[in-house]
């Protein structure tokens, strides 16, 4: 009957063979006896919302109650429908409320997530723009470099959350990158980390410092 309308119909033996069909594929709508071998009905509506909350489920039954009715709302089923009446009368109706409303729910799960990441994006910009603020505060009333590195890097750690920052120098005669500061956000001294970067010297090219150093160009919160 789906088939006539054009709908991809795959049908499985038991819950349990559904639920690996399930797994495996792509799918939009569900729809699932409440008696079945292995796995009933109402256990297979939970595991399919479960992995995708949008997947919609109708639940057919036999012998409806009032006790199936209210775990199939519970459980986020679509619907539920008593063969055989039903079934012949509902079920492509029913079928295509069912996509719309999943086409729906994706639609807003794609404008929820769009959203997240422009508040992520505008959370980043302001802590980079009040960082930036900071350390220009900072390197304006410095009388140099190596006494306003502790207090920059702090000050990068803290808005940029990052878990390291170091300022390297770069020696013009030898074309060498030495560590003039590092520090780390949870204000360890004693991190083997920091005692490597200290010990550093890196060449023209030569590790992260040594490429953006020769790329003339800079990486932000990349590890």
């Amino acid at each position: 009957l789906l088939r006539f309308d054009g709908h991809t119909v795959i049908t499985a033996n038991d819950g349990i063979e559904g639920l690996e069909f399930f797994s495996a594929g792509q799918f939009d709508v569900v729809i699932t006896d409440v008696k079945m071998p292995k796995m009933n009905g109402i256990e297979l509506l939970k595991s399919v919302k479960l992995a995708d909350p949008t997947v919609e489920v109708i639940v057919l039954t036999g012998f409806a109650t009032v006790e199936l009715a209210i775990n199939v709302i519970r459980y986020g089923g679509y619907d539920f429908l008593q063969k055989p009446d039903d079934v012949t009368r509902r079920l492509r109706t029913t079928v295509t409320h069912a996509l719309e409303r999943r086409a729906l729910n994706l639609e807003n799960r794609g404008l929820v997530d769009s959203l997240e990441t422009q508040v992520i994006e505008k959370t980043n910009e302001t802590r980079r723009l009040a960082a930036q603020y900071q350390v220009t505060s900072i390197l304006a009333e410095a009388d140099n470099l190596t006494e306003a590195a502790p207090q920059v890097l702090d000050v990068l750690l803290q808005n940029m959350e990052w878990d390291y920052g170091t300022i390297w120098r770069a020696e013009r005669f030898t074309d060498e990158l030495k560590c003039i500061e590092i520090r780390s956000r949870s204000g360890a001294v004693d991190d083997p980390f920091l005692t490597a970067c200290r010990k550093k010297i890196h060449k023209m090219g030569e590790g992260l410092p040594g490429r953006v150093w020769v790329e003339k160009t800079h990486l932000i919160g990349q590890a």
